[in-house]
């Protein structure tokens, strides 16, 4: 078992969004093996208690990737993935959220 896949990689504009929205669902659903070393992200909100699987939201390029993958097409894949944050923790997903109006 090598060092974890480095999260930049999957993150920013790719030609083949398919390929890029499949490796982002298969990361996503082991978020702790991806390292996030290196990426840009948020403090998490002080009302939000952070689990380790839900550290992946708090990076900015996550969540304007993912919205740049569903205006290519593919909202309701990219909307299940948002399911799992706004599920556990609808604040740190709005959090991500304003932080890309900013």
């Amino acid at each position: 078992h090598g060092a974890p896949l480095s999260a930049g990689a999957l993150l920013g504009e790719w030609t083949n969004i398919a390929a890029q929205l499949s490796l982002l669902t298969h990361a996503l659903a082991s978020p702790t093996s991806l390292s996030w070393e290196g990426v840009r992200t948020l403090e998490p909100p002080p009302e939000v208690t952070m689990r380790p699987e839900l550290n992946c939201w708090l990076a900015l390029g996550l969540t304007r990737t993912l919205l740049r993958i569903a205006d290519a097409g593919y909202y309701n894949e990219v909307l299940a993935l948002f399911a799992k944050p706004l599920q556990a923790s609808p604040q740190l997903l709005l959090t991500a959220l304003l932080n890309m109006a900013l």
